[in-house]
């Protein structure tokens, strides 16, 4: 019995972290604004990032079929690659974590956190 529940609990453990670690390509295409930023000592919520757009200056991400993505943070421009299979992106060769839920593209790293709206 004990050998049993063993492997029941081993492919559990398999398959949570399978359908964790990566993304679907096709759901994570697309173009993002930045809702939330809480990173490198810069934090600003998405009413902030709203009054700075009416001031003419946005925060975007785009992430592209071909495995790159281009981050635009108020005219400064990073581009990434990316491996949809495990969910981490590479910004100036640091590795981020990324995930995607209802429509909210979310980036992580040990600095903080970055997380995006889908707009198209």
């Amino acid at each position: 019995m004990k050998k049993i529940v063993g492997v029941v609990l081993a492919c559990l453990f398999v398959f949570t972290l399978v359908s964790c670690s990566g993304l679907n390509k096709s759901e994570i295409v697309g173009t993002y604004e930045l809702i939330d930023i809480d990173a490198g000592g810069v934090k600003y919520n998405e009413e902030q990032l709203a009054e700075i757009k009416s001031y003419g200056k946005t925060a975007t991400l785009e992430i592209r079929e071909d495995d790159t993505a281009t981050m635009d943070l108020f005219g400064i421009k990073s581009e990434m690659t990316y491996k949809a299979s495990s969910g981490i992106f590479v910004l100036k060769g640091q590795n981020v974590k990324g995930t995607f839920k209802d429509g909210i593209f979310t980036l992580k790293d040990n600095s903080g956190t970055m997380q995006f709206r889908k707009i198209s």
